[in-house]
């Protein structure tokens, strides 16, 4: 079991597009091949293959932005929140604060 929530996320976000009848696909055109260049044209497919699998993931915009502005909201939220502690720990600060 994997206790790492982000390790979740990311390989949610790396889900390759290869199809698993796209590999048999490739292995079935490889032993029917018989000549040299259908051969070639069957390696050529494989590579195409492996090269989408170890290509990145493109991240979504919308995804990044939606972190963005979470991350904006929470900082806001916990300033607020220390802001406040500071007032009911130090009630003059906020005179002291302007006096600076």
């Amino acid at each position: 079991m994997n206790l790492n929530p982000m390790a979740r996320l990311k390989s949610a976000q790396a889900q390759p597009t290869i199809s698993v009848e796209d590999v048999q696909r490739v292995r079935r055109q490889r032993r029917l091949a018989k000549t040299e260049e259908e051969y070639s044209d069957v390696r050529s497919q494989m590579r195409d293959l492996v090269a989408e699998l170890r290509s990145t993931p493109v991240r979504s915009p919308k995804t990044t932005k939606i972190a963005g502005i979470i991350i904006l909201v929470v900082g806001l939220i916990v300033g607020a929140l220390l802001f406040y502690a500071a007032y009911l720990v130090w009630p003059g600060f906020v005179e002291y604060a302007k006096d600076l």
